[in-house]
């Protein structure tokens, strides 16, 4: 291979040098000699701004579930600006919509850009609070940022992607912030590319592409979703005005190019990547990846020793039932309703592991 032909992965070897032409294409159109297809269910979106995102998302987070929901997704992820303000909104409307919700945030670091950081399990979902609160910590309001100490401090649980043109590899310094979120992250860190039709963005994707291969970083196709649906674009360009100052007549380049930042089928997303199919299949091993939800902060109880085969509910009502033989002899018709009654409500309010342990 020629010098500058490196690939992303997964890319047949004459991709490259046809990628750019391509992109000036619709993305339906009929496609040959591109690698094995890609199910429609390989790919999970796994960048996401809502509205909680001050001015720089378009839809509520009620929105981005029910677009996904209308367009087949199982799971979705949204990452908001220096916080977790619409997680909960995103987790109740995604829960009912039968979605699993990834909960995560988008987090500035010193001359580093912006980290998109997902939660894995329940200890990073700790970590990411506590990198929102010292990034936050004797700044301004919207100034909030974290030194790159402190995000390897905090990084267990947490899985980040290092894309997109804000991001740590899009400046001079690509190649050492890259090393160091190897050196940080592990396994746990992939590099994110969008294609949204934009010659900056081709040219930026494919650098990116490079840096990752050169540094055995794994490639992931994500949108950069924005706003929900295609019409969004108009009310995201209002706030961006509002957030730059300026109208729609003088934001000119300020503002985005065309409405590709919004929520796209599992269908579409393998078209635009057809030749980077294993880009798709990377978001669906990053979202099993991120099991944790919103339901798993109640609190936990220390585990009681059971019996093989015991489940803390069962081996309750077994003790409760021996102590109330013990205490009166014969179990009545009240006395059962009674306990009934108890154990229904207290394993209802999943309770049993208390009531053991006290």
């Amino acid at each position: 291979m020629r010098r500058g032909s490196a690939v992303l992965p997964g890319y047949p070897p004459i991709a490259w040098r046809s990628w750019c032409y391509s992109q000036r294409i619709r993305v339906n159109q009929p496609r040959v000699g591109c690698g094995p297809a890609v199910p429609d269910s390989d790919y999970v979106e796994l960048r996401c701004r809502s509205a909680f995102s001050f001015l720089a998302g378009a839809s509520l987070p009620e929105d981005l579930v029910d677009q996904a929901a209308a367009l087949g997704y199982d799971a979705l992820a949204l990452a908001d600006h220096g916080g977790v303000y619409g997680a909960p909104r995103f987790f109740t409307a995604a829960r009912r919509a039968g979605i699993r919700p990834l909960v995560g945030a988008e987090v500035a670091v010193e001359g580093g850009g912006l980290l998109w950081l997902l939660v894995e399990e329940r200890c990073g979902y700790q970590n990411l609070c506590r990198l929102i609160t010292a990034g936050a910590l004797g700044r301004p309001k919207g100034e909030a940022r974290v030194d790159w100490a402190q995000v390897e401090a905090h990084a267990c649980g947490l899985h980040c992607l290092a894309g997109g043109s804000e991001g740590p590899l899009a400046g001079p310094d690509a190649a050492a912030n890259l090393g160091r979120l190897s050196a940080i992250f592990g396994e746990r860190l992939a590099v994110d590319v969008h294609r949204h039709h934009e010659r900056a963005g081709e040219r930026l994707a494919r650098r990116l592409a490079d840096l990752a291969a050169a540094h055995q970083v794994p490639v992931v196709a994500t949108n950069d979703v924005r706003h929900a649906r295609p019409s969004g674009r108009a009310l995201l360009d209002v706030l961006t005005c509002i957030r730059l100052g300026t109208t729609l007549d003088q934001a000119g380049r300020r503002l985005l190019q065309n409405a590709e930042r919004h929520l796209k089928s599992a269908r579409e997303m393998a078209a635009l990547f057809h030749d980077a199919p294993d880009a798709i299949r990377q978001s669906r091993r990053i979202a099993e990846r991120c099991a944790f939800t919103l339901a798993d902060l109640g609190y936990r109880f220390p585990e009681f020793p059971l019996p093989p085969g015991e489940t803390p509910d069962n081996h309750l009502r077994a003790l409760t039932y021996g102590g109330a033989r013990e205490r009166y002899r014969t179990i009545t018709p009240r006395i059962r309703a009674h306990l009934e009654h108890e154990l229904g409500m207290i394993e209802r309010l999943d309770l049993a592991g208390y009531f053991l342990i006290v």
